[in-house]
Parts: C-alpha cells; sequence; structure tokens
C-alpha cells in the first residue's frame, strides 16, 4: 500500500572543483529522452579559474541510456 510507503530524500551537495594551476578540467555528461530513444551528450572545459575555454553538445541518434 502507498500509505505505508516512506521514502527518504538524501540530498548529496555536488560541487566543482578547481584543478591546479596550469591544469584544465573537462566535464561531461549524457543524456536519454526515453529508453530508447533519442540520446546526446556534452562538455566543458574549463581552466584552474574556473573560466570557460570549452563547451560542446552533440547528438548521438536513438540509442538507451547504456549506449549514451
Amino acid at each position: 500500500m502507498v500509505e505505508n510507503c516512506s521514502h527518504e530524500i538524501k540530498v548529496i551537495p555536488v560541487l566543482w572543483e578547481r584543478p591546479c594551476n596550469g591544469v584544465y578540467k573537462l566535464n561531461t555528461d549524457r543524456s536519454v529522452l526515453n529508453n530508447p530513444d533519442k540520446i546526446g551528450g556534452g562538455g566543458i572545459l574549463r581552466d584552474h579559474q574556473g573560466k570557460l575555454v570549452y563547451a560542446f553538445v552533440v547528438s548521438l541518434g536513438i540509442g538507451t541510456n547504456y549506449q549514451a
């Protein structure tokens, strides 16, 4: 029964950590609308000060969440 269901929501803060001086950091992610459906990905490259160096997105066609 739904009345007996207790679902605890756990919040975990996530922070971007700067790389060492002179080093770049690349963060990437991917996504799928449904499973299977359109998939895509992207990324952002930042320097040690957090300044944007390069960003990209790409469509990867049709696939599953494992293929994304």
